[in-house]
């Protein structure tokens, strides 16, 4: 069985450790680390979508980090097909997911019927 003294000393334990818990800082990126993180994506995003004049068109869409993907909504125009004849095109939309761990990109079509 315990005694007065060392149940004492468990208590006091245990409060510090909370009090040290409850004390710790709280890491969050910074805004210039958010800043950077925004222009890779549109860079990256840009550079896949094979759209000509492509702009990231939405404000970047933070998935939980259980995910860990950002999203962005590209603008741009097709490319012309090589030997043809540079004519306007319709704008094109694209979603693209960027994955924040690997850096690595996925890009689907935005189809008029799905809006």
């Amino acid at each position: 069985m315990m005694g007065f003294k060392q149940l004492s000393l468990i208590k006091t334990a245990t409060i510090t450790g909370l009090l040290m818990a409850l004390t710790l800082p709280v890491f969050a990126s910074s805004d210039a680390a958010w800043a950077e993180h925004d222009r890779k994506v549109s860079q990256k995003c840009t550079s896949a979508s094979g759209l000509m004049n492509a702009v990231v068109s939405t404000k970047p869409i933070l998935f939980d980090d259980t995910v860990g993907y950002t999203a962005v909504i590209i603008r741009g125009h097709l490319k012309p097909v090589a030997g043809s004849q540079p004519k306007a095109t319709a704008t094109q939309e694209k979603m693209c997911l960027y994955m924040r761990k690997t850096g690595q990109v996925h890009i689907a079509d935005i189809s008029p019927a799905t809006r």
